[in-house]
């Protein structure tokens, strides 16, 4: 595997701190799997970070003086706030309709002025009081962990320079399949050291 050889190269010929390489791939088991693939031939890769996009920067959010406290939604919670939200009369399939919508919004980057008019003033009522509601329990939902550490970075160069320093490696599988906020965020974190190592399917 090339990011298995990649690590290897770096820790055993280039004497790099396994502690300052970070690798991300799309699912918890593909960030096991290549843990132990590089444990296999190269010893002290225990030491390198794995992770999902998600879990990589929800622990750099849990770590920040302002969202340390957030915890994840549930499920449960969600559906409280959205039924709360919306008409009490809303179909299961239209609240699960605007957790859709909100999930696509908060991902879209950089926000395109044509795309952000397609949505309905309803949709905007409610994704703000959501946002708001969500941030005043101290709650975070799945595409918070992006966005709100997009934000943190962006309104913190403190805060970016001190993560871009903690990894002057960064290594991405699966390249194929970054979105565009994700996409910004490994620019963020690579700004200080350009050391940014993708792997992709040309095909897809």
């Amino acid at each position: 595997h090339v990011i298995a050889q990649r690590i290897r190269y770096l820790v055993e010929e280039k004497h790099v701190d396994p502690e300052q390489i970070l690798t991300i791939t799309f699912t918890k088991a593909a960030a096991t799997e290549m843990k132990s693939r590089c444990q296999a031939i190269c010893s002290k890769a225990g030491r390198v970070a794995f992770g999902t996009f998600h879990s990589i920067f929800y622990s750099i959010l849990r770590k920040s003086k302002k969202y340390h406290h957030f915890t994840l939604i549930n499920e449960k919670e969600k559906d409280r706030i959205i039924t709360f939200l919306m008409d009490k009369e809303a179909s299961e399939e239209t609240k699960k309709e605007m957790f859709s919508e909100i999930s696509r919004y908060k991902n879209m980057w950089p926000k395109n002025p044509e795309e952000t008019e397609t949505y309905t003033s309803e949709f905007w009522t409610i994704y703000k009081r959501y946002c708001t509601l969500c941030e005043e329990q101290e709650k975070l939902d799945f595409d918070d962990m992006l966005r709100l550490c997009h934000k943190l970075f962006t309104d913190n160069p403190a805060e970016k320079e001190k993560w871009s320093r903690r990894f002057l490696y960064i290594l991405v599988d699966e390249f194929q399949d970054v979105n565009s906020m994700q996409y910004e965020l490994l620019k963020l974190m690579a700004e200080v050291h350009k050391n940014l190592f993708a792997v992709g399917d040309d095909d897809q």
